[in-house]
């Protein structure tokens, strides 16, 4: 992916971020934003691509809507690739609709709120480590939150600067 597609997907996600969850402050937005660009790798995941997932939420039994079955990346204990089922969804706004439910009080058993307290507050370390308390990834916390603090720089570094304007051509 060049820096310019990676610029253009978190300028499209972060407008969704806006239209859809409009009561985070800029820094949770951010923090969204860099969350689903470390889950997509900004947009090019194969649950992203195909269902507009961009947290690579699985469904489980209680998921209704639609479903798709894949042999994914992941690997059990033994490094065997393990079958997953994801979530599919029509647009990027539906999925963030679901995705602020999925971190809510209600959806899995509330054991996200935590992390989610934290992202409304743009706390970045705190929200990565308390997903992984949560079991939201397989990576060591440490690791997980390091990986997204350093996404939240790029990406807050792409949200920051202004777009290269090609020089006028010589008469």
């Amino acid at each position: 992916m060049t820096e310019q597609e990676r610029r253009d997907w978190c300028l499209r996600i972060h407008g969704e971020i806006f239209t859809t969850l409009p009561f985070l402050s800029g820094a949770a937005t951010n923090l969204v934003l860099a969350h689903l660009a470390l889950e997509s790798g900004y947009g090019a995941a194969r649950a992203a691509v195909r269902g507009h997932n961009l947290g690579n939420l699985t469904a489980g039994p209680y998921w209704l809507g639609p479903r798709w079955v894949d042999v994914g990346g992941d690997t059990d204990g033994k490094g065997a690739r393990i079958t997953q089922t994801w979530r599919i969804y029509d647009s990027a706004h539906e999925f963030l609709a679901d995705y602020w439910r999925f971190l809510g009080p209600v959806a899995n058993g509330g054991r996200y709120v935590e992390a989610r307290n934290e992202l409304e507050r743009g706390h970045g370390d705190p929200f990565a480590r308390l997903l992984g308390k949560a079991r939201y990834y397989e990576l060591d916390p440490g690791e997980y939150s390091r990986r997204l603090l350093s996404v939240l720089g790029t990406v807050t570094r792409i949200l920051s600067t202004p777009p290269q304007v090609a020089p006028p051509a010589a008469p």
